[in-house]
């Protein structure tokens, strides 16, 4: 009798150790289903829509590549994929280049573009939210053309000057009563620093046959080039012509180049003009030009004045003027004819050079190897 209720003592003994060890697992099991739970009502980011899911919506206008000109209306046309969630949109958000145009609440909305917009390449963002909280975001590119058509000028010739035929002219600015000019080609480009009226050279000086020189400008009392396909510009003293400074080229070719009394501006054969600190010679901001039609590339070399940049476009005799703002085109000029036949030499090549005249407010034009240089101003066709 003795033994059973020693054993039985042992088996309930065993039986509250249980107990106690499922009691401690139970509590455990609690406190990590709390954390658990803590951890569940905290913002789940929203799934993202997985490949091949099907969206709510489809963007019918605008197409992509839309071109719309300054002060125009962007018109927003979505379809349903199906009629279910015709009640269930909240509102649609719309982003031109990143910054907020309106917010609309109907599938078919029109958007206002102002008249003194930027033009150039824009990306069209669109939130639409729907009221079951999902998102979904549309994307489209297009171009923002000039608000309207370009004034047209023609060039009239007031004196004439001799240009040196050997000149493969990138780059023109006047200073200071003298013509500063900037030639190409490997092995033959150049600075030079001229007397206008007669061509007499007072100062030159040859760069390394390794770069190809383009376009170049004055400001505070130096000289600035860029190279065609080198991707270095120069920093020159303007009295000696000595290099102070080489520099980076924010794009793989320089072009043309002007100074707006605060930035240098620089073309690279496309529709876009970099604006360049003039300390730092890295870019603070670019515009893309455009005429009312389309996008205007192959600017080559350039002059400023008064807001305006005049821009030779590379193998034709035009020369546009360009919004600096905006790079919107607001004038075109013809300068056709300026050589005769007779003129004209085995190597004579395409108008290149503008400078501008600050005393008389003229002009002088020339091109590549041309053998004059002209005194021109504007005027309205």
């Amino acid at each position: 009798m003795y033994y059973f209720y020693a054993f039985s003592g042992i088996i309930q003994g065993q039986y509250r150790d249980k107990q106690e060890s499922m009691k401690k697992t139970f509590i455990y099991l609690l406190a990590m289903l709390a954390v658990v739970g803590s951890c569940r009502r905290e913002p789940v980011p929203q799934k993202k829509e997985e490949k091949g899911e099907r969206r709510r919506l489809v963007l019918r206008q605008p197409s992509e590549n839309f071109q719309i000109p300054c002060g125009g209306k962007l018109v927003f046309s979505f379809a349903l994929h199906d009629t279910t969630h015709a009640l269930a949109i909240d509102s649609i958000c719309c982003f031109i280049h990143g910054k907020k145009a309106g917010v609309f609440n109907t599938l078919d909305f029109i958007c206002p573009v102002a008249e003194d917009e930027k033009t150039g390449t824009k990306k069209i963002s669109l939130e639409v939210f729907f009221r079951d909280g999902k998102k979904e975001v549309y994307q489209v590119n297009g171009y923002f053309l000039a608000a309207r058509q370009p004034r047209q000028y023609g060039c009239k010739v007031l004196k004439t000057y001799p240009h040196d035929i050997t000149s493969y002219t990138q780059g023109l600015v006047y200073h200071e009563g003298c013509l500063y000019e900037s030639t190409g080609l490997y092995r033959k480009s150049k600075i030079r620093k001229l007397e206008y009226t007669t061509g007499k050279v007072l100062a030159e000086r040859k760069l390394e046959d390794k770069y190809f020189g383009e376009g170049i400008a004055i400001a505070n009392q130096r000289l600035y080039q860029i190279t065609w396909n080198e991707k270095v510009g120069f920093v020159y003293s303007l009295d000696k012509f000595e290099i102070q400074q080489y520099f980076n080229l924010p794009s793989p070719e320089g072009w043309g180049m002007a100074f707006n009394k605060t930035f240098l501006l620089m073309s690279d054969g496309s529709y876009k003009i970099y604006f360049l600190d003039t300390l730092t010679l890295v870019p603070h901001h670019t515009i893309d030009v455009a005429d009312h039609e389309r996008m205007i590339t192959e600017l080559n070399e350039m002059e400023w004045v008064d807001g305006i940049i005049y821009a030779n476009v590379y193998q034709t005799d035009v020369i546009v003027m360009i919004d600096e703002n905006t790079g919107q085109v607001t004038g075109r000029i013809d300068c056709s004819g300026l050589l005769s036949e007779t003129d004209r030499h085995p190597e004579t090549d395409v108008l290149n050079g503008i400078a501008y005249l600050p005393q008389s407010k003229h002009f002088l034009i020339t091109g590549k190897n041309w053998p004059k240089l002209f005194e021109v101003i504007w005027v309205k066709k």
